[in-house]
């Protein structure tokens, strides 16, 4: 059985895949524990790379119940988001879409 390389074919990779205007956005997401309930602080913090926002949740996660830093995909011309990737978190974190 040949491999598609074997024969001269590529794959593309995903961002040659994507449609245009396909964007990563970084936000950081912080909560609070009031009364035993963990639940969001504040609406998310837009970031511009995922390095900035692990080093701002790392920061804000002393003085808070927890972070998490959210990667999504989508095309800001349609007005289309995917879900929400966690790529990292910090002591306990709640719910949230």
């Amino acid at each position: 059985m040949e491999l598609l390389a074997d024969i001269g074919v590529n794959r593309p990779n995903a961002a040659e895949t994507e449609m245009p205007g396909t964007l990563e956005s970084f936000e950081v997401l912080v909560f609070d524990d009031r009364e035993g309930e963990i639940s969001q602080s504040d609406r998310p913090l837009s970031v511009e790379t995922a390095d900035e926002a692990c080093a701002l949740a790392s920061r804000l996660a002393r003085g808070h119940a927890g972070t998490a830093v959210v990667s999504r995909r989508g095309n800001t011309a349609i007005g289309e988001a995917g879900p929400a990737l966690v790529l990292e978190r910090h002591g306990r974190i709640g719910d949230f879409d």
